[in-house]
């Protein structure tokens, strides 16, 4: 769930009696979050004022099941598209003023639609659970080429070390890195590994044997945040996946001969044939 003590720059909660129509308060709560990290003093004045109509009377319970509404997917439980935004566009200003240098992954799921087509949302939403858990999981163990640093996928402002990565909706999940001058060799590297390591996640592997008929997978694209960007559109467009993937993987189980197969759809290579009898579906 949201932790205010993760975004201090939203005001004090009201602690009166909970509002009715969450719905709408909701809808006015998510332009009001834009407004409140406006570096304008003044807006951000308007985004006070307004935060504080728009809730009415909510307690602090309410307020956080608002906030967790408005900034984390319900699916997989990451931060959603509104931080990510958020995150990014900080990281951007602060990249085109000279400031810390980082780049951004952004990630896809292979077949996503023929997952929902052939064996239903509900399960559709078990491989975005499943595979945004395992994407959260790796940004804790990437390493760069030499080995000597671990890049940290964390907020811009406070730098927050539970490096969580992003869900902004349906397939699309992404990631910040800061700190670090990324080469775009560097950033293809991490792609790698990074796609090698959510598909090897125990998790993915279950759900590919569970689920033979639907041949999955990750894609990843990478950009450098830099000045010709201007927002979250810019930087999406520059690492989207689909147009300029670096990184492409697929994962298949074959009950016939019981093997979990990896495969670089990129350099048309077998990673690794795996004997998984213990994820067998029977």
């Amino acid at each position: 769930m949201f932790d205010q003590n993760k975004n201090s720059n939203l005001p004090p909660p009201p602690t009166v009696d909970p509002a009715a129509n969450f719905d709408e308060i909701l809808l006015n709560l998510v332009p009001l979050h834009e407004q409140l990290k406006s570096p304008n003093p003044d807006v951000q004045a308007l985004g006070r004022i307004g935060l504080d109509g728009a809730l009415g009377k909510i307690t602090n319970a309410d307020l956080n099941r608002l906030l967790g509404m408005a900034f984390e997917s319900p699916v997989s439980g990451l931060p959603n598209r509104n931080v990510a935004i958020a995150s990014m566009e900080s990281a951007l200003r602060e990249v085109k003023a000279g400031g810390t240098p980082a780049a951004a992954l952004f990630y896809d799921i292979v077949d996503f639609g023929n997952v929902n087509k052939e064996l239903g949302h509900s399960v559709g939403d078990v491989f975005l659970g499943v595979f945004g858990a395992a994407l959260d999981e790796t940004g804790r163990k990437t390493e760069n080429r030499e080995g000597d640093r671990t890049f940290l996928v964390v907020e811009p402002k406070p730098k927050d070390p539970s490096d969580r990565g992003y869900h902004q909706g349906g397939d699309e999940f992404s990631r910040l890195m800061i700190g670090e001058q990324f080469t775009p060799e560097l950033l293809t590297t991490i792609a790698d590994r990074n796609a090698r390591q959510i598909l090897n996640n125990d998790a993915v592997r279950s759900l590919a044997a569970s689920y033979p008929s639907v041949h999955t997978g990750i894609r990843v694209g990478i950009t450098q945040l830099n000045a010709e960007q201007n927002s979250f559109a810019d930087i999406q467009r520059d690492a989207d996946p689909k147009t300029h993937g670096v990184a492409y993987y697929t994962i298949n189980y074959s009950p016939v001969s019981n093997e979990l197969t990896i495969y670089n759809q990129l350099t048309q290579d077998i990673v690794s044939i795996d004997k998984l009898p213990h994820l067998a579906k029977h």
